[in-house]
């Protein structure tokens, strides 16, 4: 038999795994007709037996149906193969045919292991800190997480994987922005339902929302971590050991404590309550007023977003965006325990399971 059309080598490669799937048809097949051919049924196939040797050119006994038995699995290849082939194309079109199967496993296999990695992602990753144990190395940048296991469409949020150890999951930022800056940025003065959702870019400026805010603090307990800028580029930060929010019907009230930092507390003032603590405080917009005021809607009077609002507050880190002029009064991103009546360049809050909880 000539074989010059094919190099020696890929010629055996190609027998070798033809012979391998005919004596495996043969170890788990029964016997079937030696002559001639047969139509079966599409629900009833018996294997055939082929035996071919390298000098048989008679390719007859492929034109039938080649069924391969496989881990115990039926694989049904359509040959294709007219009596009178020669022996090497009948080998290499069977073993093209194979190949052709294999491929369109794997793609099903490749499917397989994505959906299966989704729903794992969805089970073990609730938020950056998760993401952080399973990969130390993990790097700064927007994640998606699902929080209610319910089919809805994740949230994006920017993970912070580098201060204090990484692992922050970023709930509000506003980005340092100059004077001549005309991009585009996100507005905090925003309806109820807005803050109930959330808003913005995990990228740029965002809230992360009421509701979701709710769903990651009531499902494991929580520090909070705030980073603050001026517009001199000075920087501090306030750190709380504990941080939740309730649900919708207990009107998202804040409880924070556990105050370190540089910042000062303008949260919870030292469990030194007075009529500006946030803790323990409803959650106000212009169009909902939750805060402890009888004469004013602290949003609305102030022009200053949502907020954990009492009469009204040492904070407010979702006010409008105003530049801070020397030597003048202004409201609009503040914490006054640091930059008392000046407003902020820029903002982090985050927060981050408890270690060991």
């Amino acid at each position: 038999m000539k074989i010059s059309i094919l190099n020696t080598s890929i010629f055996l490669t190609v027998l070798l795994c033809l012979e391998f799937f005919i004596v495996s048809a043969e170890q788990n097949h029964h016997s079937v007709k030696k002559k001639g051919r047969r139509n079966f049924e599409k629900k009833q196939r018996e294997p055939r037996k082929i035996r071919i040797s390298k000098s048989d050119n008679d390719v007859s006994r492929l034109a039938e149906n080649v069924i391969v038995y496989a881990g115990g699995e039926e694989l049904l290849l359509e040959s294709n193969i007219n009596a009178g082939d020669n022996i090497i194309d009948a080998i290499v079109n069977v073993y093209d045919l194979l190949s052709e199967r294999m491929d369109s496993l794997q793609n099903r296999v490749s499917a397989v292991e994505h959906k299966t990695k989704e729903i794992s992602d969805r089970l073990n990753h609730m938020d950056c800190y998760d993401v952080k144990i399973e990969n130390p190395l993990a790097m700064d940048g927007v994640f998606s997480f699902h929080l209610d296991y319910k089919g809805k469409r994740p949230i994006k949020v920017y993970c912070d994987m580098i201060t204090e150890g990484g692992g922050w999951t970023v709930i509000q930022q506003r980005l340092p922005r100059e004077k001549n800056d005309t991009s585009f940025y996100t507005g905090f003065l925003r309806n109820f339902h807005d803050y109930q959702v959330g808003f913005g870019s995990a990228d740029n400026d965002y809230w992360l929302g009421l509701d979701n805010l709710y769903s990651l603090t009531n499902s494991r307990q929580y520090e909070l971590r705030i980073e603050l800028g001026d517009f001199a580029n000075k920087k501090a930060h306030a750190h709380y050991k504990r941080f939740y929010v309730e649900g919708e019907s207990q009107g998202y009230r804040l409880h924070v404590n556990g105050y370190s930092g540089s910042a000062g507390d303008s949260l919870s003032t030292d469990r030194e309550y007075d009529n500006f603590t946030a803790d323990g405080m409803l959650f106000s917009t212009f169009d909902e007023d939750h805060d402890t005021s009888t004469e004013i809607n602290c949003s609305s009077f102030w022009n200053i977003g949502g907020w954990w609002f009492n009469r009204c507050s040492w904070a407010n880190l979702n006010g409008p965006y105003n530049f801070q002029e020397e030597g003048e009064d202004c409201i609009g991103v503040n914490w006054h325990k640091w930059r008392n009546k000046q407003c902020l360049k820029s903002t982090k809050m985050m927060i981050r399971p408890v270690r060991h909880s």
